[in-house]
Parts: structure tokens; sequence; C-alpha cells
């Protein structure tokens, strides 16, 4: 491997899909053990294990200067993941790691855990297709009630079921997106989530639960009933989240729509709900508006004034909705090489085209 004998300063170096190894890991070791200006290393896909990432580690602790470390799918298991947790829990440096499709199971998310209870950097994880059971996770989310620092957890395709066991932990954090897509929660215990913890006041801007297939009980219909009231609540006390995402379920959507729709034109913020697919919850006439604005901003021939004008009707729109809606929006038209707002009873030149 020629990088050994590189002396460019690089910032960021990725090498997935290159069939690595546990000797291209210590290759990619030295070369780190010399270079200070290095943030961003990507290693996906390159059949590393314990091996491999004893190596990495040692040169990461005469590193000073890595920030963003993406090991997915390689082979870490248990040992591996031992091993990196056991750098990253006085580490200052690194802030983001990637983990996912790396089969950690139970002791590796116990380490992840211990981990996290000690970490005060990490911002965010991606721990996503590792096969994590509720009994895997116990541990993990038992060290993200003690971290401060986390902001970011991505646990995708895993086997999560009994969401509700650790809302605690996810709402009393300092997360600020908790992505548990594709997991194994159905809509019983998601309304159960809701009901136990609408309460509770997080920093939460994502909730990402869509593409969940557990399988629902006697106890579906109920949920139903209750869900929307559940969410309007949970709405109410926690005024950052912007986006939510829960599981299809036929009539569900009919009934929680109303109360998401109310709940967003009052806090003046793009709510956006998935079902099979990210669905904004605007009423038509906003949603036609906002993609105007996007129109004219992006347009190069629309005079800067002009540009000014159409950000300002933005401004209006994110703070104070309500408003927005009663003010009379301008269209845009072109004519002989003139550009022209008009509104539904006035027109005014706005400038030529450049």
């Amino acid at each position: 491997m020629l990088l050994t004998k590189m002396t460019l300063p690089l910032k960021q170096l990725t090498l997935n899909d290159n069939n690595l190894k546990n000797r291209g890991a210590q290759q990619v070791a030295q070369y780190l053990t010399t270079n200070t200006t290095l943030s961003e290393l990507s290693l996906a896909s390159n059949d590393i294990d314990r091996i491999g990432i004893d190596k990495l580690t040692t040169s990461f602790k005469l590193n000073t200067s890595l920030q963003t470390l993406n090991l997915h799918n390689n082979k870490l298991a248990f040992k591996g993941t031992e091993v990196l947790c056991s750098f990253l829990a006085t580490n200052t440096t690194i802030r983001s790691v990637t983990l996912s499709g790396n089969g950690i199971g139970l002791k590796g998310a116990t380490f992840i855990g211990a981990c996290l209870a000690q970490n005060s950097r990490l911002t965010y994880l991606n721990v996503n297709k590792n096969s994590l059971t509720d009994a895997n996770l116990t541990p993990l989310f038992e060290g993200i009630e003690k971290n401060k620092s986390l902001l970011h957890l991505h646990l995708k395709d895993n086997e999560l079921c009994i969401l509700s066991n650790f809302g605690k932990a996810i709402l009393q954090s300092n997360l600020r997106t908790f992505n548990a897509a594709n997991n194994h929660i159905n809509i019983t215990e998601i309304a159960i989530f809701f009901q136990k913890f609408n309460q509770y006041h997080s920093n939460l801007n994502s909730f990402l639960l869509k593409n969940n297939r557990g399988v629902d009980t006697i106890w579906h219909r109920l949920s139903l009933r209750t869900l929307p009231d559940s969410i309007d609540k949970f709405l109410q006390n926690n005024s950052f989240l912007t986006d939510l995402s829960l599981p299809q379920s036929g009539p569900i959507w009919e009934k929680v729509q109303p109360v998401l729709q109310a709940r967003m034109a009052e806090r003046g913020r793009l709510l956006s709900v998935e079902w099979t697919r990210k669905i904004h919850l605007l009423q038509e006439e906003m949603r036609v508006r906002v993609l105007e604005i996007f129109l004219v901003i992006d347009d190069k021939m629309v005079a800067r004034d002009v540009k000014i004008l159409i950000i300002s009707y933005f401004i209006l729109l994110t703070y104070h909705p309500k408003k927005y809606l009663q003010a009379p929006f301008p269209t845009r038209k072109y004519t002989n090489a003139k550009f022209f707002l008009q509104d539904q009873q006035t027109s005014a030149v706005g400038g030529n085209l450049k």
C-alpha cells in the first residue's frame, strides 16, 4: 500500500470496499501515527476484526485530529467492540462513530454502554443493523442516561420491540435525533410510549419510527383511540420536535393527521410524518407557497431586491404562520424581459432581468 509513503496533509480518507482486512488496517494505522490533519476516516466493508481495530486504536492515541470514524460492515463483533470502546471511553477528539453491521451483540452493546457512561465528546453513534434486541439495548441505554454529549443515536434495522422500556433514557438525555426505523415496534407499543411519556420535556428534533413491523395484539383498537390524544400532549411538551415519523397502520392516519396539523400550525414548524413515505402535513396552499419561495430564491434571473422580499415571506412563514397565510403571496411572471410580481389584486414591475 502506498499510503505509508504519502506525505500529503490529508483531511479526509475513504478506503471503503477495498478488502483491506487486518493487514491493510495496520498500514492505515502506521500512516495515522505521522498524520496530524486527518479529521475523517472511513474503512467500511473491509473485513477488519479485533486484531485490525487493535492496531488502529493504538494509532488513534497518537493522532489528535481525527473526529469521524466509519467502520460500517466489518467484523468487529463483541471482541473488536471491546477494544474500540476501551479507547473511546477516555478519548476527547472523536465525535462521530459508525458501527453498523458489525454483529456486536449483547456483550458489544454492554461495552458501548460502559463507554458512553464515561465519554464526554461523542455526539453521533450509529449501531444500525446489528440484530440488537431489547435485552441487548438495555445496557446501552443505561450508558446513554449517564452521557451528556451524545446528540444523534441511530438504531435502524435492529430487533427493538418494547420502546417504552427506554423512554426515560431517550427523553431525559441530550439526544436530538433518535432513529429506530425498521425495527419490530408495533402500533400498540407506540401508543403506550406516547401515553406513558407525554408529560416529558425532551430536546428531540427528530423522532423516527417508520417501517416498524411489529405484530399487533388485541389492544390494537384501543391504541387507535388513545394515540391521537397522547401524541397531541407529547407535541405540546416537546417544542423542539420538528420531524416525527410513524409506521403505516391503516385507519390510524385519519385519526392522527388532524392532531398533527393543528399542532404544527400553532407551533409554526414544518412537522412531517412518514407513513409509507414522508408526507408533509401542510395545507395545500402553504405547500405551494413554500415551493414557489424556493423556486424564486434559486432562480439566478431574479433581481436581488425581489429575492429579499421573497425571503421575508419565508421568515414570516417560519415564525408567524397564521399571519403568513393571511398575507397576499406574490406569484411571478416573465413578459418581454421584465420580471413581475403579481398578487390577486395588483401587479408591479420588480426590475429588469439580468
